[in-house]
């Protein structure tokens, strides 16, 4: 299994909490809602610029509907681990994806990541911002 070593778990998913807090660096990131103040629910996997991308879900320029809708009435938060090496990214997200989506959380990605093989990692921890 490879260690990550995640970020804290931002429980508020703002443009100005993204540009404070998350590095323009490659990594892999897991996006959430919260039920209650209490329950953290997944809701997305992705991989890339991590600021960037962060970003990107929050504009108005977001294709994918069901997590554009998610983030805008949902009280959502991230978490985050920078990873430079695309494959491990690749293998990770894979790996993240098919754990949660077999654990019966439905995900907003419109499709499965494209990895060749799922690298299992630890989970983040309940570390909070």
């Amino acid at each position: 299994m490879k260690l990550l070593d995640w970020s804290l778990m931002y429980d508020t998913y703002s443009e100005s909490i993204v540009k404070q807090a998350v590095p323009s660096v490659d990594g892999v990131y897991l996006i959430y809602h919260i039920v209650d103040n209490v329950y953290r629910v997944y809701n997305y996997v992705g991989q890339g610029n991590l600021q960037s991308r962060l970003l990107g879900h929050l504009s108005d320029e977001e294709s994918n509907i069901g997590l554009k809708t998610r983030v805008k009435e949902s009280h959502c938060g991230f978490v985050f681990a920078p990873l430079d090496d695309a494959k491990e990214r690749d293998g990770i997200e894979k790996y993240l994806y098919d754990f949660l989506s077999s654990n019966f959380v439905s995900l907003n990605n419109q499709v499965s990541p494209h990895g060749d093989t799922s690298i299992p990692i630890n989970m983040p921890e309940d570390k909070f911002m």
